[in-house]
């Protein structure tokens, strides 16, 4: 991806650490993302939400129908061996 891109998967991975299935069960799922330190290091991680529903649902979607989600994130900071000098 070019610089200030995020890069996103066109399918989903079932054993992909940084995909997540949302359901109507609560999902965490850790370590999804970790920046690199530094100034001149990446300062921004992307999101995308994407899906499918069934063609045929035993009850037909209404236009009142919504899907609501809830996202939580926590950070965390990582530790950065000191530089040692030879």
């Amino acid at each position: 991806a070019e610089d200030g891109e995020a890069e996103f998967s066109k399918t989903y991975d079932t054993k992909a650490v940084n995909q997540l299935v949302f359901s109507t069960k609560e999902t965490t799922k850790k370590d999804m993302v970790t920046l690199p330190a530094g100034k001149d290091a990446a300062t921004f991680a992307g999101f995308k939400i994407f899906g499918s529903a069934a063609a045929k649902p035993a009850k037909a979607w209404a236009a009142t129908d919504t899907l609501d989600m809830k996202l939580t994130f926590k950070l965390d900071p990582v530790a950065v061996p000191a530089a040692t000098t030879p």
